[in-house]
């Protein structure tokens, strides 16, 4: 451990289940060989720590739903010391159960912190969202990074479009198109369902809620595919976006930011 920071030191650790099941008279659920694991080492600087955490799951099953091959991981790159000691400070003396005053604490934390942290080349990174589901997988991974080079000294909040030259950002996507209509669809009815709660004065008949879903579920894949942001490649869903010098690189479509 750092002795002048007590927040930050090396090392690592990891937790397996093997497994797990509970039932009760609605629905059983069961999930096996779950990994969660973490580490902590310097950045690239003596400033900075770098932070990762990983979850995977072999299978996670219940009535009506299931996974395998699952994995989600994250890293964060070149975190500020002092700026993640001074939150974790600020978490101690936080006063609880008045959200408004943590709002404002958190926004001004923000304000004061993030100006020199920006200058560390911080970054944040998922380099592995996959799973399979009914033999149908999902393959993601993206990245958002910070060069400090580009950066105008000194950083202001007020201007965010000088900012834009030195964020790097890069996301990619293969996907099984039935598993994302699957996935819209699931997102459509949460949709719906938040837009049309249970009302006496309001009958939504389950053949009106699922009309409802389909047509909201292929807007949303039909809209994406219609500006380029994703492209139906022999039941894949496929995208490749990726930013630098404020340029945005939709599918191989170079499009100049406008700031």
């Amino acid at each position: 451990m750092d002795e002048q920071s007590v927040w930050f030191g090396q090392g690592g650790g990891n937790f397996l289940l093997d497994s797990i099941v509970v039932r009760s008279p609605e629905q059983d659920s069961s999930l096996s060989d779950l990994s969660i694991k973490f580490a902590l080492f310097d950045g690239d600087t003596s400033e900075t720590t770098d932070i990762e955490y990983s979850v995977g799951i072999a299978a996670f099953e219940t009535n009506d739903f299931g996974v395998e091959d699952a994995e989600l991981s994250i890293v964060y790159e070149n975190l500020s010391n002092l700026a993640m000691r001074n939150y974790m400070d600020l978490m101690v003396t936080m006063p609880m159960g008045n959200e408004e005053a943590t709002q404002a604490a958190l926004l001004e934390f923000a304000l004061a912190e993030l100006p020199a942290a920006l200058l560390l080349n911080p970054a944040i990174a998922l380099p592995r969202i996959v799973f399979v589901h009914e033999g149908r997988t999902f393959d993601a991974n993206f990245r958002l990074a910070v060069d400090a080079q580009k950066l105008p000294v000194p950083v202001s909040f007020l201007r965010p479009d000088l900012l834009i030259p030195a964020v790097r950002a890069d996301l990619n996507l293969d996907a099984d198109e039935e598993l994302v209509n699957d996935l819209m669809a699931w997102q459509a009815a949460n949709s719906v369902d938040a837009s049309f709660p249970q009302n006496p004065d309001y009958e939504l008949t389950p053949e009106m809620r699922q009309t409802m879903i389909d047509q909201q579920a292929s807007m949303s894949l039909g809209i994406a595919e219609a500006q380029g942001f994703v492209i139906r490649d022999n039941g894949r869903i496929k995208a490749s976006l990726h930013l630098a010098d404020r340029v945005l690189d939709i599918n191989g479509t170079l499009m100049p930011l406008p700031f």
